[in-house]
């Protein structure tokens, strides 16, 4: 339970970080920041193994690199499911990016 709060609050600061950075992705309060950050870390464990488990054939062709289609998918679906505004598809796969970053250096700083 510890672990999950732990990676909740870490999306909760990426996700307000990657919104001060981009103007693709907006959340109208922090309500509704805190709410993505639930869904995604729970689509992250539910639906991105699968998804990645379907999209393997192509990911083996792009020497991985379709990891990143399937982490925009995850980010667009928890920010369309919790209410808040995200510009395209697109930018979501950019934002998922640099999503990805920050929350590498969060984990560095957590260490």
């Amino acid at each position: 339970m510890k672990k999950m709060m732990i990676v909740w609050a870490a999306n909760i600061i990426s996700l307000w970080v990657v919104d001060a950075l981009m103007k693709s992705i907006a959340f109208y309060d922090f309500w509704a920041l805190a709410l993505t950050a639930l869904l995604l870390s729970i689509l992250n464990v539910t639906l991105k193994p699968f998804l990645k488990l379907l999209s393997l054939p192509i990911s083996i062709l792009t020497l991985g690199l379709f990891s990143w289609v399937i982490d925009g998918i995850v980010l667009y679906l928890a920010i369309k499911l919790s209410g808040s505004y995200i510009s395209s598809f697109g930018m979501a796969v950019v934002d998922s990016i640099i999503l990805s970053l920050v929350n590498s250096g969060l984990g560095l700083l957590m260490e």
